[in-house]
C-alpha cells in the first residue's frame, strides 16, 4: 500500500511509484531553481557549497559502484542457485520424463506433502525469476545525466560551476537511490526463494524419514538345526524347516559335513522335496 492512497486489497505495485527514475526535464527544473537561488548568494558561500557538492557526489558515486558490485555478485550466485531450483522444479513436477529421463516424480503417489511442496516450489521459482528481472532492470539502466564541459566552456564563472556540480549531485543522488532500491529488491526476492528452497528440502527429508518409519521391519533370517551339534535329530526344528520349504520361494542354505551322515541325509531329502529346483543350496564341509 502506498502512503496517502486508499486501502486496496489487491493492487500492482510499480517500482517507479516508490522510487522514481528522474528524467532530464525533472533534473533541469531542480537545477534551474538552484541556479536562481545562487543570484542571492556571494562567492564565498557558493565556494563552500561547491566543496560540499563535491563530497556528496563522491559519496553517491561510491554507493552506485557498490550497488552494481552487489548486483554482479547476486548474478553470479543466482545463476548457480538457479540450477538447483530448476532441478528441484523438474523433479517435483515430474518433468524429467518429458526430457527423456526415466525416473518418476519424487512425489509420485504422495498426498500429505504433495501440495505444500508444489506451492513452495512454485513460490521459490517465482521469487528467483523476480530476482533476475530486477538484475536485468539494473543492468539496463542507461543514459545517466551529467553536466558537460560545454556548460562552463564559454562562461566559467563560479555560478555556472556550482550549477554543473549541482546537476551531477542531483543526478548521482537519484541514480544511487535507484540502484540501492533495486539491490534491496534483488536481496529480498533471493532470500525468499532461498527460504522456500530450504523449506522444500526440510519437507522432503521429513517425508523420507516418515516413509522409513512406515516400512515394516525386516524379519531376520532364522537358523534351523535339524541335527544338533551332538548329532541328535531335532524333530520340531525339522518340521519348521519343512514348512519354510513349502511356503517360501527364497533360497535355503543347508550346511553339513561328510562326517555327519544324518545331516547329509536331511540335506538330500530337502533337495528332493523343495517346490523349485535349486531352491536348496547345500554347503558341505569335511
Amino acid at each position: 500500500m502506498i502512503r496517502g492512497e486508499p486501502f486496496r486489497f489487491c493492487f500492482i505495485l510499480r517500482f517507479d511509484a516508490i522510487q522514481k527514475i528522474l528524467s532530464l526535464k525533472d533534473i533541469e527544473e531542480k537545477v534551474d531553481d538552484y541556479a536562481a537561488s545562487l543570484l542571492r548568494k556571494d562567492n564565498d558561500v557558493i565556494k563552500d557549497q561547491i566543496e560540499f557538492l563535491k563530497h556528496k557526489i563522491s559519496m553517491n558515486e561510491s554507493r552506485i559502484m557498490s550497488g552494481y558490485n552487489k548486483t554482479n555478485l547476486y548474478t553470479a550466485i543466482g545463476l548457480v542457485y538457479l540450477g538447483f531450483v530448476v532441478y528441484l522444479f523438474v523433479q517435483v513436477f515430474g518433468f524429467a520424463q518429458v526430457f527423456g529421463f526415466s525416473q518418476p516424480p519424487i512425489l509420485a503417489g504422495e498426498t500429505l506433502f504433495k501440495y505444500p511442496i508444489y506451492i513452495l516450489t512454485g513460490l521459490s521459482a517465482y521469487y528467483i525469476f523476480s530476482c533476475f528481472l530486477f538484475i536485468q532492470f539494473a543492468l539496463s539502466i542507461k543514459g545517466h545525466i551529467r553536466s558537460a564541459f560545454r556548460d562552463v566552456r564559454n562562461n566559467s564563472c563560479i555560478r555556472n560551476l556550482a550549477r554543473a556540480y549541482y546537476t551531477d549531485w542531483y543526478s548521482t543522488k537519484n541514480e544511487s537511490d535507484v540502484i540501492t532500491s533495486i539491490v534491496a529488491n534483488i536481496q529480498k526476492y533471493f532470500i525468499r526463494s532461498l527460504l522456500m528452497f530450504a523449506s522444500i528440502w526440510f519437507l522432503l527429508i521429513l517425508k523420507a524419514s516418515l516413509d522409513t518409519l512406515a516400512k515394516p521391519m525386516a524379519i531376520p533370517e532364522k537358523e534351523h538345526l535339524a541335527f544338533d551339534y551332538a548329532g541328535q535329530f531335532q524333530e520340531c526344528e525339522y518340521d519348521d524347516l519343512m514348512s519354510i520349504t513349502d511356503s517360501n520361494s527364497d533360497e535355503l542354505f543347508v550346511t553339513g559335513n561328510t562326517r555327519n551322515k544324518g545331516g547329509m541325509s536331511a540335506s538330500n531329502f530337502l533337495g528332493s522335496v523343495a517346490p523349485e529346483r535349486g531352491q536348496v543350496i547345500k554347503i558341505v564341509t569335511k
